[in-house]
């Protein structure tokens, strides 16, 4: 059941997003944009049918796969992506939520050091100051949420 509730949250955000970015100009600019949000809504479509359905279940691979898409996303919205860095760590809780720690800190340490690489060589607009500055954060929201998981029971 939780496979079903974390494919609508994943379809959610895509749909917020995309009703976020309709309202901007640079949408209608980008036709990199559309694509890449055809893409997202078909792979959160087919997730949700696949976890509703009972054929796939949850596992590191999907969530280094949306990883992946929210590094493209941060790529295509030059300018503002440094407004939705919270995302990369949506993954991480999700693994959290299926009591996969090790994974999560994984997960969590291998975004930070592409959020480096990312700032570093593909897009200026994300500062490696703030790139340095998620580190505690890229240790300390798997570590909180899988303290709070084992002492709270779920």
């Amino acid at each position: 059941m939780n496979e079903v509730i974390v494919a609508r949250i994943r379809f959610l955000i895509v749909f917020l997003l995309f009703s976020f970015f309709l309202s901007l100009r640079m949408f209608i600019e980008s036709p990199y944009l559309k694509i890449y949000f055809l893409v997202s809504f078909l792979y959160s479509a087919l997730l949700y049918y696949c976890f509703k359905k009972n054929i796939l279940q949850e596992f590191f691979l999907i969530s280094f796969l949306d990883e992946f898409f929210i590094f493209v996303f941060l790529y295509l919205i030059k300018g503002i992506e440094i407004k939705f860095l919270f995302l990369i760590y949506f993954p991480v809780i999700k693994e959290v939520i299926y009591k996969r720690y090790n994974s999560a800190y994984i997960l969590s340490f291998l975004s930070f050091l592409i959020l480096i690489l990312f700032s570093i060589f593909i897009t200026p607009f994300i500062p490696l100051k703030t790139s340095f500055s998620l580190l505690p954060f890229s240790f300390l929201i798997p570590y909180v949420s899988v303290y709070y998981s084992k002492e709270k029971g779920g």
